[in-house]
């Protein structure tokens, strides 16, 4: 992970995650994985992750 932006947007918070690869392939799917094991503890506190957009 490079870095993280983080804003606040109508319908909850936006994050943007720049994550650093040999590739842009490489790097969505690390950018998978780690929104992939968050998303079960967030879960457990309510909150939802939407869906990944360009």
């Amino acid at each position: 992970m490079e870095h993280i932006r983080a804003r606040a947007v109508p319908h909850g918070v936006s994050l943007a995650l720049f994550v650093r690869a040999e590739t842009e392939a490489v790097a969505a799917d690390r950018a998978h994985g780690l929104l992939s094991n968050a998303e079960a503890p967030i879960g457990r506190l309510g909150y939802v992750v939407g869906p990944i957009s360009d």
